[in-house]
């Protein structure tokens, strides 16, 4: 059980060794509703991913990260596991990949989170995750204003190369360069992982009523929606 600030800093501490934590699970205990856990440095890197589960047991993380970093958020780098029922607020700054909640999320689990923190960064960067690499993101919404110097933004995610994204929404401003929408900023239509097989991403049961500004492929709900497959295989 996670009880206080010593506990999630333990927590980063063995991941950092890189322990992955795949098929553990960590829970915050009851009746705790906040941690305040300022500049703090994010569990999971891009060397050391945290694969495990959390369950923030409708806790309040706050944060106030000013990094010139990628992969910035409460979480950096996660897979696998399933990160569920928290929130996020203060602010997050960082470089690439950089989001409330998740900065790169290879595959799992995020439901029931939301992001009131202010985000900037420059690419993939989003309220709840920067890039989604694959998995499922579901109940989520944002209320932090985004801004980005750069590509692929969104209220909830920046970049959905595969996976689900659904019943959501962003209240916030989103800002950016290129590729920036009022929940999504870019996604595929679907994934081509081999000759004839196909992998669709979900988009489903989400709304933006918050301002979206960019250069070039902007929307109020989806920045860009390529309708060109990307070939995953080099052997097709």
């Amino acid at each position: 059980l996670i009880k206080d600030k010593l506990d999630i800093d333990e927590l980063k501490r063995m991941v950092d060794k890189g322990n992955t934590f795949k098929g553990f699970f960590f829970k915050v205990d009851e009746g705790i509703s906040q941690f305040d856990l300022g500049n703090f440095v994010p569990i999971g890197s891009s060397t050391k991913p945290f694969f495990g589960s959390f369950d923030g047991n409708h806790a309040e993380f706050i944060l106030n990260i000013n990094s010139t970093t990628s992969y910035q958020g409460l979480f950096g780098y996660f897979g696998h596991g399933e990160i569920k029922n928290l929130s996020v607020s203060g602010s997050v700054t960082g470089l690439d990949y950089v989001s409330g909640v998740v900065g790169y999320k290879l595959s799992g689990t995020i439901s029931n989170v939301y992001n009131e923190a202010v985000i900037n960064g420059r690419n993939y960067v989003g309220g709840i995750v920067g890039r989604n690499e694959a998995g499922v993101v579901d109940q989520t919404y944002n209320n932090g204003d985004i801004t980005s110097t750069g590509s692929y933004v969104g209220g909830l995610v920046g970049f959905l190369y595969q996976g689900s994204l659904s019943n959501g929404y962003n209240r916030a401003e989103i800002i950016g360069i290129d590729s920036v929408g009022g929940v999504l900023g870019f996604t595929y239509r679907y994934i081509r992982i081999a000759y004839s097989t196909y992998v669709y991403n979900n988009v489903s049961n989400l709304y933006s009523s918050g301002l979206v500004s960019s250069n070039t492929n902007v929307g109020g709900v989806i920045g860009q929606d390529s309708l060109q497959n990307y070939t995953a295989s080099g052997n097709v």
